[in-house]
């Protein structure tokens, strides 16, 4: 008993310790192989290393399958639409030239009479554009021109009116001195030629505002075809031979 209480006191204090009771050597060794612990203990691990690498190959292998079928699946697609697509462009050919014919041979044997006639038209319409544009631009050239004779017209009218309306006020002026003088002198003949002066100065006011309104019209129509009206003249020019 006090043996065995040993033995239990003993797996007591040392509990990691592997039990080997009836555990035996065979008679002959030459069929086993031998371990030490450490080296059983690594034999263990490595084991489960590889376990864990199948495992991960598996999964790795299960992925590869499922990717190599859908790129199968994609390939042979692919190959449905190029096969419809080579059918197609047979077809074409067959219609275009009677038979199938080879790129290589195409491009060897030089532009084809369509390709020819459709540069041909290219270069005529490029001609055409190019002289479209340079009529364009004459016509832009001829419309400036005529814009800076409007405006010099325009000018050269404006110029024209505020003098007809300075010597319009004159006239005005000297009309109010007549009709003044007319209460004041009592000669007759002073009285006589006081009223055909004045007769002439209105027969002359109606004809410059007939000529202003003759103006403004002009103006108007220069207007109307787009020209500008620049009401900015200079004071010092006198346009007084425009009526020569």
């Amino acid at each position: 008993m006090e043996g065995v209480e040993d033995e239990e006191g003993e797996q007591i204090e040392h509990p990691e310790e592997i039990d080997w009771r009836g555990c035996y050597l065979p008679d002959s060794l030459k069929d086993s192989v031998l371990f030490t612990r450490s080296q059983l203990l690594s034999l263990i691990n490595r084991k489960r290393e590889l376990d864990e690498e199948r495992v991960n190959l598996d999964k790795a292998f299960n992925e590869y399958k499922r990717d190599h079928n859908q790129k199968k699946k994609e390939i042979k697609e692919n190959e449905k639409v190029r096969s419809e697509r080579m059918k197609e462009y047979n077809e074409r050919q067959m219609l275009r030239f009677g038979n199938l014919v080879e790129l290589d041979n195409l491009e060897v044997s030089g532009s084809s009479a369509v390709v020819l006639d459709l540069q041909n038209k290219f270069h005529k319409t490029e001609k055409k554009c190019i002289h479209m544009v340079e009529e364009a631009d004459g016509e832009l050239e001829k419309t400036q021109r005529d814009l800076t004779n409007s405006i010099k017209n325009n000018t050269n009218l404006l110029n024209l009116i505020r003098q007809l309306g300075e010597e319009q006020l004159d006239l005005n002026k000297k009309l109010d001195s007549t009709n003044k003088a007319i209460f004041v002198d009592e000669n007759d003949e002073v009285k006589k030629n006081i009223m055909e002066e004045k007769e002439k100065l209105k027969k002359l006011l109606e004809i410059q505002a007939k000529e202003i309104e003759t103006l403004k019209t002009e103006i108007n129509l220069y207007k109307k075809k787009g020209g500008h009206i620049y009401t900015k003249v200079t004071t010092n020019r006198r346009v007084a031979n425009l009526n020569q």
